[in-house]
């Protein structure tokens, strides 16, 4: 599969879960940051990059979302996921990156996202700010 037809699968998920999501979101467009996929509930943000093997590509991505949103998401599929769940540990610990992995339709949670620890308040304001006006 493409890594673009995983978009819809990972936004059922977060859907299901009580989120909005956006797929392909530019948060702010000024700076040419696409998002694969932003999840919102109340004033909560989760950021979630897909991707088909480039860990290196996804963490520097989610490094930069990690300033707008509370949480992050880096998605693979099942079996790479698995090849790189050991290493990804260090991620997860030092940046509370999570890790899911996509089977088919189906999504499991590797490692949960913790609060982000650069989380900049004046960013995800700024973002929420523009998605009330321009979603309602």
């Amino acid at each position: 599969m493409k890594e673009k037809e995983y978009y819809p699968i990972v936004a059922e998920y977060f859907n299901g879960k009580g989120y909005k999501t956006f797929i392909e979101f530019q948060p702010f467009p000024n700076l040419g940051i696409r998002v694969d996929i932003l999840a919102i509930k109340g004033d909560e943000i989760v950021s979630i990059e897909v991707k088909r093997r480039s860990l290196r590509e996804g963490l520097k991505q989610l490094y930069w979302r990690l300033k707008f949103s509370d949480y992050v998401y880096l998605a693979l599929p099942k079996g790479y996921a698995e090849r790189i769940k050991r290493k990804f540990h260090q991620y997860h610990s030092s940046f509370g990156i999570g890790l899911l992995s996509i089977d088919g339709d189906k999504i499991e949670v590797v490692y949960s996202s913790k609060k982000s620890p650069l989380l900049s308040k004046k960013l995800k304001n700024i973002l929420l700010e523009r998605l009330t006006y321009e979603v309602h």
